[in-house]
C-alpha cells in the first residue's frame, strides 16, 4: 500500500471527503499514476512530497510510501 494525503481543498478528491487515502501498491507505480486513480489534475497538483521529500510526478513509488498532496499556492 501506499498511502497519500491530500491537503487543503484537495481533500475534494477523497471519496469520503477526508484526507488520508489508501492505494494498492503495484510495482513501478508512479505519483502520476496515484493522481489519475484520483482523479486529480496534475495542474491542479502544486507540490508533491514522497516520504517528506520533494518529487515529481513521474517519481516511480516503493511499497510503503507516504505521499503528500498539496494545491497550487497563489497569493501576491
Amino acid at each position: 500500500m501506499v498511502t497519500v494525503k491530500l491537503h487543503t481543498f484537495l481533500k475534494k478528491y477523497h471519496p469520503a471527503g477526508g484526507e488520508v487515502n489508501r492505494i494498492e501498491y503495484r510495482k513501478g507505480m508512479t505519483v502520476q499514476e496515484v493522481l489519475e486513480h484520483l482523479g486529480l489534475d496534475a495542474g491542479a497538483v502544486g507540490l508533491i512530497l514522497v516520504n517528506g521529500r520533494l518529487a515529481r510526478a513521474n517519481c516511480e513509488l516503493a511499497e510503503g510510501d507516504a505521499i503528500d498532496l498539496y494545491p497550487v499556492f497563489g497569493g501576491g
